[in-house]
Order: structure tokens, then C-alpha cells, then sequence
């Protein structure tokens, strides 16, 4: 198979490419880096600060990486990167269980080129760890009932009991197997006795229960976090407002795939008939790739976790095995033609953006600013920060701003900007000031510049970032 390992080779060199390109922590990164940096590891195990949540597993060992490689971009990225490029090895050895051999290169190439994947493999967060997680548990049962390989079934069991300590999501691939093996045994398709299959099952349970006592519950009763994936939670379809926020939801998601609104009924009718396939030939395979769907889908009904975006990134790699396969099945005895086609819509997502992911990804670049700003900044100079790029500032520049009276942090009033021209009127008392933006929230940057009222003698806009010096009149 060399041209899937070019694929993976490729895959690893673009990720590690984004990953030394270091670009600027953006307000997410900045913020649960701070939790990082501020605390030991016993302080790790509370609620974390900024209304940020994390496994405990993925904090404690980004920082461990921390002690010895310091807290730079690259270090607390260190791990995300690491486990993505795992998690194109298992997605192959998976793939060569799922696929036969044309199909397996087309599902790595979508995989290993993925801009999504891409991303967070070089993001500060978790979202990287609960797509390998995923994909390991599941190789590790399908390796056990392929050969009844114990140990797999012994690494399986271990990985099932830690792994909510490391990915959040995980619960669902682990309440798959679960289900699978208890079909499994129903249908007298598995070598392995109901003692065993329950005695596994408790394990995993009660280890899940003690994570969600100590550290998740407190996620989930988070007001500002269940606000803001409100999104994500789905309520169940009585109505037709509900069934067309599921097609949103639905929508929303494809698109995060990469496909547009044009395309997205060929992903979703290849996975069908990969489904009604597996159902047909009884695959455990299929069964368990449906079941982590249908235990995400409920947990977003429940209100537990939401079905959004970057927190169902672990759902792509199952998503691409699925597609692929309904394409595989659907492309027996067809004219090359209709093979081609079929082939090149499920890839063309990202045959698009292969241009995208070998530009240096930047989010919100505030090292260049501050570099400026440095370069350019006289004694007497003051430098009012807006409330967004304050993070990504304190992670930066903390010491300094405390030891120096000369900055001035801005404070959120989304809904009353007569405080924001309270702080503006503040600043006028000064000669010269610098106005720093980043991450902003919809025309606030407009508002501040348009009530500033002074004479501008110089800009920086990077990605993300901006930087104005005005002078103000005695």
C-alpha cells in the first residue's frame, strides 16, 4: 500500500509543519494555558479558572510536558500533536480492517488531509486526544474479535477504564463496545462469556462514575458553558421546529466535514447504505460506528454533551469509515464512470483545501503586535488592551503588566457601550495611547475606533490582531 503511506506520511509532515510554524495562542488556548501555568499538579484536579474544562489526564500530562520543556506555544502543544500523528497510524490499521485496498487510500487521504484534523492537531486543547482515543479503543476491539486476541482485550479493558480521564467523548466508543459485545454474545458470534463481558462493563462503568462525580458534573452544572454549546443540545423531534434543528444540526455538522450544502447528500447516502450493509451482513464493525452516533445524539437530547462542531471532531475519522464504506459497497460491479465520480465528491472537500492547509494556519496573531509594539513604544506611552485580547496578553506579557502601570485592560459591556466610552474618555487625559484588538466580539472594534476622537498616527493589522497609536490633544 505505498500510496497510503505516502498519504500518511504527508499527513504527519503538514501537522508538524502547522505545529513549528507556532503561531500565536489564540483567547482558548491562552486561557486554559493559564490554568497550566498557575497551578501544580494537585491544583489541576478543581474547577478550572476562565470557565475552562479539560480531562484531567490531558492537563496533567501537557503539564508534565511543561516541566521539562517550559511553557512555550510548542511545548503546550506538544501532546496534541503527538496523539494526532497516532491517530493517523490507528485510523490506517482500521481502515485496512474496513476497506478494501482502493477504498483504504481514498479514506486515508481524506483523513490525513483533513483541515479540521489539521487544525487541532496543533491547537491546545483536547480535541486531538478524543479522536485517538476513539480510534484506538476501537481498533483494540476490533483486533480482539478478529483473532480473540486477550491482549488486546487486556489493553482494551485498561484503555476503557483511563480513558474519560483523557478524552470527555470517549464514553461513547467505550458504550459502543459495550453494546457490541453484549450483541455480540446475544447472537453467539464471540468467544467470551457473559461473567467476563459484564465484569468489563463494570469496570468501565465505574470508572466513568468517578470521573463524572469528581470532574464532570461540575462541567455540566457550568451555566456559561451549557449557554454557550446551547447549539449543540438537540431537543427531541415531536415538531417541526425540532426536526429542522436536527437538519441544522445535521447541516452544521457536514459542513464542518468540509462539504457544502451541494455535496452533503452524497456523504450521507454513501454512510446509509454502509449501515443498511453492515445491518444486512451483521458487521460489528458498522454496528459499533452506528452506536457511537446514536449514544452522541442522545447524550446531546439529555443535555450532557453537545453535538457541535469541534466537540463531535471525534465522529469525523468513523464518519470518513463510513461514507467511504457505503462508496466501496455501492461501487461493486459499476462502470469506472460512475466509480470515479462517486470518489472524487466524497474527496473533493479536500482535494479544495489542500491549498489551505500548507498556508501557515493564524487565528488571532498577537506576538507580531506586541513585537511592534515593543519596537515602537515610547517612555511615556500608555496602552489600553480591549477585554478579548486580554488572555492571550497575560499569557504573553503577565510580569510585565503587573509590574508596569502604563497598561490599561478593558472591560467586557456587550451590553452597555456608554462604559466602553467611559474608558475611551479615560484614556484622554494621556498624549499618546495604543489601542489593542484581538478577538473581537461583532463591531465593538468599530465603536471603539469611531469614539476615539483622535489623530492616528499608526496602525498594525495582523490576523486576528490590530494595533493603533492615536495622540490626543492637551
Amino acid at each position: 500500500m505505498p500510496l497510503s503511506w505516502a498519504f500518511i506520511f504527508f499527513g504527519i509532515c503538514i501537522r508538524i509543519w502547522q505545529y513549528i510554524n507556532c503561531r500565536s495562542l489564540w483567547i482558548d488556548e491562552a486561557m486554559l494555558a493559564r490554568n497550566i501555568i498557575g497551578r501544580n499538579f494537585y491544583e489541576l484536579l478543581n474547577p478550572l479558572d476562565f470557565n475552562q474544562g479539560a480531562p484531567v489526564l490531558f492537563l496533567w500530562l501537557t503539564k508534565y510536558v511543561t516541566t521539562f520543556f517550559g511553557t512555550g506555544e510548542l511545548a503546550l502543544r506538544l501532546f496534541p500533536l503527538i496523539i494526532s500523528v497516532i491517530g493517523i497510524i490507528f485510523f490506517y490499521f482500521i481502515a485496512k480492517r474496513f476497506l478494501e485496498a482502493p477504498f483504504i487510500a481514498i479514506a486515508l487521504f481524506i483523513f490525513s488531509f483533513s483541515p479540521r484534523l489539521i487544525y487541532y492537531a496543533q491547537e491546545f486543547k483536547q480535541y486531538a486526544s478524543d479522536v485517538t482515543i476513539t480510534l484506538i479503543i476501537l481498533y483494540l476491539f476490533l483486533g480482539y474479535l478478529e483473532k480473540n486476541n486477550n491482549v488486546k482485550l487486556v489493553f482494551l479493558i485498561f484503555l476503557g477504564s483511563i480513558s474519560t480521564f483523557l478524552s470527555y467523548p470517549s464514553i461513547f466508543i467505550i458504550s459502543s463496545v459495550s453494546f457490541t459485545f453484549i450483541f455480540l454474545k446475544y447472537k453467539k458470534q464471540i468467544n467470551i462469556s457473559f461473567i467476563k463481558i459484564i465484569i468489563i462493563i463494570t469496570i468501565w462503568f465505574l470508572s466513568f462514575c468517578i470521573n463524572y462525580f469528581v470532574f464532570l458534573r461540575q462541567l455540566s452544572e457550568n451555566s456559561y458553558l451549557t449557554s454557550f454549546w446551547n447549539k449543540g443540545f438537540l431537543p427531541i423531534p415531536t415538531s417541526i421546529d425540532d426536526i429542522e434543528t436536527w437538519i441544522n444540526t445535521l447541516q452544521d455538522f457536514l459542513k464542518f466535514c468540509g462539504f457544502t450544502i451541494k455535496l452533503q447528500i452524497v456523504p450521507l447516502l454513501m454512510s446509509g447504505i454502509a449501515v443498511v450493509y453492515g445491518f444486512r451482513k451483521k458487521s460489528a464493525s458498522i454496528l459499533i460506528l452506528a452506536m457511537v452516533f446514536f449514544f452522541a445524539l442522545c447524550a446531546a437530547i439529555l443535555y450532557k454533551y453537545p453535538f457541535e462542531r469541534r466537540l463531535a471532531l471525534y465522529i469525523i475519522p468513523l464518519f470518513i469509515l463510513l461514507y467511504v464504506k457505503g462508496a466501496e459497497v455501492f461501487l461493486k460491479k459499476r462502470n469506472f464512470f460512475i466509480s470515479f465520480a462517486i470518489c472524487l465528491l466524497l474527496s473533493l472537500p479536500t482535494f479544495k483545501s489542500i491549498s489551505k492547509i500548507t498556508k501557515n494556519i493564524e487565528i488571532e496573531e498577537i506576538k507580531p503586535i506586541l513585537e511592534h509594539l515593543d519596537s515602537k513604544i515610547k517612555q511615556k506611552d500608555q496602552i489600553y488592551v480591549y477585554y478579548g485580547a486580554e488572555h492571550a496578553l497575560m499569557y504573553y506579557r503577565e510580569n510585565e503588566i503587573k509590574k508596569n502601570e502604563s497598561w490599561h485592560i478593558g472591560n467586557s459591556s456587550r451590553n452597555n457601550r456608554e462604559k466602553y466610552i467611559r474608558e475611551i474618555d479615560s484614556m484622554k487625559k494621556f498624549e499618546r495611547v495604543w489601542f489593542l484588538f484581538s478577538h473581537i466580539f461583532k463591531d465593538e472594534e468599530k465603536f471603539f475606533l469611531s469614539h476615539i476622537n483622535g489623530k492616528i498616527l499608526e496602525q498594525r493589522l495582523d490576523r486576528g490582531a490590530h494595533l493603533y497609536l492615536f495622540e490626543f490633544e492637551k
